[in-house]
């Protein structure tokens, strides 16, 4: 096939089955330049919720992202996704050796995909690739994480102890020595709302479950947000309740994210909540330990 060569092609089983027959031909433009081929299943994150997609080919070129599907019980390829490089915001990898891609549409709507690898080594060889596409002719470097946060988050570890799972956090439970931490660790609030658009990414695409969000009340011990169990004071309920408000609100902003966007406290205070839910999440073996920073968003 022009501009795809023998070894890209030898990536894909998908490709040589009968349900895929053309749709590669049919999806890349004339003369597009393919650089790389995998298969892949994937998560697409619509209103915060994941919707897994599954028997996918993912096609990189030097300017998109293409999710191929193959044929339906009716015949003929179902229409691919496609994501525009230049609208990509965000590329990282997962500690379960996914990819994370986080875009904006020009009506401004944001968008979150996983691709569903399960190999370090091709997730890293896509960022790597996506990269320079991108424009970079290096490989990533590692301040493309964030090592501040990856600091602030290793300072909170003693609230996430097991002992510490299903207590409360909140304002003289743990809040204040949190926020404090986070002041420490990050040098403006520049830097703070970076690092809580990342930990958002983060709370959505690595707590696996129908509900992550039941989860992380669990281990904050609030499991009810309405009332609380007579133990949790109103101020740690309102608390968790912006905490995953915000995360509710990443794909379509409403007024806490404002909130979030022009007041300084509140982002420490959810940021603080947010990475002790993380921590607290995977001691209790809810999510996967963080083996490595959590990306740039």
């Amino acid at each position: 096939m022009r501009n795809v060569s023998a070894e890209l092609l030898a990536r894909s089983r998908r490709l040589d089955s009968g349900k895929f027959a053309g749709v590669l031909e049919q999806n890349l433009r004339q003369d597009e330049r393919v650089l790389l081929i995998d298969d892949c299943d994937a998560e697409i994150f619509e209103i915060s919720q994941p919707s897994p997609k599954s028997g996918l080919v993912t096609v990189l070129t030097a300017d998109r992202v293409l999710l191929l599907r193959g044929a339906g019980l009716m015949g003929g390829a179902k229409r691919p996704w496609i994501l525009d490089l230049n609208h990509l915001e965000q590329v990282a990898v997962t500690a379960q050796g996914n990819l994370n891609l986080r875009f904006t549409e020009p009506s401004g709507e944001p968008h979150l995909w996983k691709l569903v690898f399960g190999n370090t080594e091709i997730a890293d060889l896509w960022m790597q690739e996506i990269g320079r596409a991108c424009g970079s002719e290096e490989e990533p470097e590692p301040g493309e994480f964030l090592p501040h946060l990856h600091d602030c988050l290793k300072a909170l570890i003693p609230l996430a102890t097991p002992d510490r799972i299903g207590t409360s956090f909140g304002p003289g439970s743990g809040l204040e020595s949190a926020v404090q931490e986070l002041r420490a660790h990050l040098r403006d609030a520049s830097e703070a709302r970076q690092c809580g658009r990342a930990m958002i990414v983060e709370l959505l695409t690595q707590v696996p479950g129908d509900d992550p969000q039941a989860r992380a009340l669990e281990v904050m011990n609030v499991m009810d947000l309405r009332q609380g169990d007579g133990t949790v004071g109103r101020e740690d309920l309102e608390l968790a309740g912006a905490a995953l408000t915000l995360i509710d609100q990443f794909r379509d902003p409403g007024s806490l994210w404002k909130l979030w966007e022009e007041r300084d406290d509140v982002v420490l205070e959810i940021l603080a909540w947010h990475c002790v839910a993380r921590l607290r999440l995977a001691t209790a073996g809810y999510a996967p330990p963080l083996d490595r920073p959590p990306a740039r968003a």
